[in-house]
């Protein structure tokens, strides 16, 4: 979804959210740490391959503090952006049409992973960027975005140009 920016930038000045780019790392910035988690995990007592991957992921949040902020290199021809909210903070003065929702969990696959939804306006929408897989038929995507009150006139459909792996 491509949002105008303005919009979004006027959003996250409520209190309780921060505007980002996203960061985008290579595999290098990664491998330099490898030595010293290899390290640690053969220094551990426990060995199973659940202490392991928690001994791993907890040193990778430490050296990327928030995995909100970046992303793999792959997908740096998004030029992302985002609004963070960290929970549960409280979000004031928010303009008109946007609201910061409950946080939900949701299961997919072998996780639990939470989200905290953002209703924003209709007009904060300009454009819809379709993915490699999508059959390209603009028509039903035209009138899926009617039907949910927006202005098909003001929103630019697009075929991604990302590189996608």
């Amino acid at each position: 979804i491509g949002f105008d920016e303005q919009q979004l930038i006027s959003a996250a000045r409520a209190e309780g959210l921060e505007y980002h780019a996203i960061s985008y790392v290579q595999d290098e910035d990664i491998k330099q740490y490898i030595p010293e988690i290899y390290e640690v995990l053969l220094g551990m007592e426990d060995k199973s391959g659940r202490a392991l991957m928690d001994a791993t992921m907890s040193r990778i949040k430490e050296i990327y503090q928030s995995g909100a902020y970046f992303k793999t290199h792959h997908y740096r021809s998004e030029n992302e952006k985002r609004i963070i909210y960290e929970y549960p903070r409280t979000v004031k003065n928010l303009p008109d049409g946007w609201e910061v929702k409950a946080i939900k969990a949701y299961a997919k696959k072998n996780m639990i992973n939470t989200c905290v939804p953002l209703a924003f306006p209709a007009s904060a929408i300009k454009a819809v960027i379709t993915g490699p897989k999508y059959q390209k038929n603009f028509y039903e995507l035209e009138m899926a975005l009617e039907v949910l009150g927006y202005k098909v006139s003001d929103i630019t459909i697009l075929e991604s140009t990302s590189g996608y792996r």
